[in-house]
């Protein structure tokens, strides 16, 4: 990690640290600065061909996933050419604090961290297009995903995707009701505060449930929406 780089992204988003405070995270689990003036910052992971981008006159690739802070600059990439018309706008939630509150005892419930034998099972029941690309499960799993399981194996999982948002949230739904997913949340936040990351995930827009579990744990909603866009050549 560049130092100086790191202390250059720290001022650009000290003007609104919390609108801007995922841009160091998703620097600090492997991104590189693309673009950074005095109107936009853009960091990519060039391997997963995503991006995050804040402000305005983004210099973006048409090749990449986007994670966008404004629709206006949204609207002007679709103007260019740039961006495709698969947007799909997200509330970002984040933690606010810096502990977590203790674990609630759930009945026949033992939370434990994944290992590579249990990849199957995630893939067998989180259904996203993501995570059927080869070695995705498997990178998810090494970087700390958490399961619930009771006498009969595993029944619930939590992880993080590949730009660092909480997400892979599942649990059968022979367990749900019970506080599991609450639960698994909350060992995912104590898992990236252990590492000085921020704890956050994007909720779809009209996502009225999830929202809902995000205050339950403790999760702040910001009031602006950001954008999932992909680029035309995506």
């Amino acid at each position: 990690m560049n130092e100086t780089e790191r202390r250059s992204i720290i001022e650009w988003i000290s003007r609104d640290p919390i609108h801007y405070r995922h841009m160091l995270d998703f620097y600090d689990t492997g991104g590189k600065i693309r673009q950074m003036d005095e109107n936009g910052l853009l960091i990519v992971k060039e391997e997963e061909r995503l991006a995050y981008g804040a402000g305005t006159g983004l210099r973006a690739d048409p090749r990449w996933l986007y994670l966008i802070d404004s629709r206006d600059e949204v609207d002007r990439l679709l103007d260019a050419g740039i961006l495709s018309d698969d947007i799909n706008p997200v509330w970002m939630v984040y933690y606010p604090s810096v502990a977590v509150s203790e674990r609630k005892e759930i009945p026949g419930i033992r939370f434990r961290r994944l290992t590579m034998a249990d990849s199957d099972f995630v893939r067998n029941y989180y259904d996203s297009p993501a995570a059927s690309q080869p070695g995705v499960i498997e990178k998810c799993i090494s970087d700390g995903m958490v399961g619930a399981e009771d006498e009969h194996g595993l029944c619930g999982f939590i992880g993080q995707h590949r730009e660092g948002t909480i997400g892979f949230l599942f649990v059968l739904p022979s367990h749900r009701r019970r506080g599991i997913a609450q639960e698994l949340e909350q060992e995912m936040i104590r898992h990236q505060l252990k590492l000085m990351r921020f704890p956050y995930a994007h909720v779809l827009e009209h996502n009225e449930v999830s929202l809902e579990l995000q205050k339950k744990i403790g999760m702040e909603i910001y009031p602006e929406l950001y954008y999932w866009a992909a680029g035309k050549d995506f």
